[in-house]
């Protein structure tokens, strides 16, 4: 017990962390240190050397599922997404019940571009839930965004669906949805309404004032398509080569071709642009692409 007038002992981070440091010199085989090490290294930002002393602490402790958890998160951060994948199956291999380790692989497996096995990883982890629609919303995120890189536009439209039952002010869904179907051409009165409904929540967000201009171009409403157009631009889509590159469209379509050139060429120069920018630019006309942009 503490004695009257005697002054209470505290830790700084840095004493605690230079403790931990040479019990670990001294006892390099006492493993179980290794997940207070790494907690420390935490609490301090150092994510990078903690998730390696959290591997070392998970060789001899691998049912400890919220170190695992830990890791997990910390290579998401670093955006190591090698390292998410492969641990991530890892402690699906320890817990196959837990839904968030098939939500965290997936982030590893789709930035890897192994698609099918982003889609596998959802229909498992959704199978899991009980009473989480969050999750529930980004499995559905995560399938949406795998079925897209396999041209599977039409299952992208049903996710969507899902979330916005869900979460019915999703924009980001919302903005995602109304481009799909214009690209597509198909509902676009729809794609219009849902654009529109984004942009009124969002006035200054360059992308879905971009989407709503290209929703309108496609109506072939190429007047208000250009008002929206030069908003997204002034709102910081002149440093995106696809908005500059839609700007040049419209422009086009709109009957002022020189315009048009001289906003092709600088999205050129941007990068990041359709795969028929260059046909555009040497046979002087719009041409329409043939893939997602």
């Amino acid at each position: 017990m503490q004695k009257s007038g005697e002054k209470e002992s505290t830790w700084t981070g840095t004493q605690m962390n230079k403790l931990i440091s040479i019990l670990l010199e001294k006892y390099p085989d006492n493993k179980l240190m290794y997940s207070e090490y790494a907690q420390c290294l935490i609490r301090n930002n150092k994510l990078k050397e903690a998730g390696e002393y959290l591997k070392k602490h998970l060789e001899d402790n691998p049912s400890d599922k919220e170190m695992w958890q830990k890791l997990l998160f910390i290579h998401n951060d670093n955006r190591n997404f090698e390292g998410l994948y492969n641990d991530g199956k890892k402690a699906i291999s320890f817990f196959s019940d837990q839904p968030v380790f098939y939500a965290l692989h997936a982030v590893g497996a789709l930035q890897l571009k192994k698609y099918e096995e982003v889609l596998n990883d959802c229909q498992k982890g959704e199978s899991l839930i009980k009473n989480n629609p969050e999750l529930m919303v980004q499995f559905e995120l995560f399938k949406a965004d795998a079925l897209y890189k396999l041209d599977r536009i039409k299952e992208v439209f049903i996710s969507y669906d899902k979330i916005l039952k869900t979460d019915t002010k999703n924009y980001m869904v919302m903005n995602n949805y109304a481009y799909y179907l214009s690209v597509l051409k198909t509902d676009l009165d729809r794609a219009e309404k849902m654009s529109r409904q984004v942009v009124q929540a969002n006035p200054d967000s360059a992308i879905y004032l971009d989407t709503y201009a290209w929703v309108l171009f496609k109506q072939k409403k190429y007047s208000k398509a250009l008002t929206f157009i030069k908003m997204a631009l002034k709102s910081g889509g002149d440093k995106s080569g696809v908005q500059v590159e839609h700007y040049g469209d419209i422009l086009f379509c709109s009957g002022e071709k020189d315009k048009a050139m001289k906003n092709w060429k600088e999205a050129k120069k941007l990068g990041d642009t359709s795969e028929v920018l260059d046909k555009k630019i040497r046979e002087r006309r719009y041409i329409e692409s043939k893939v997602m942009e």
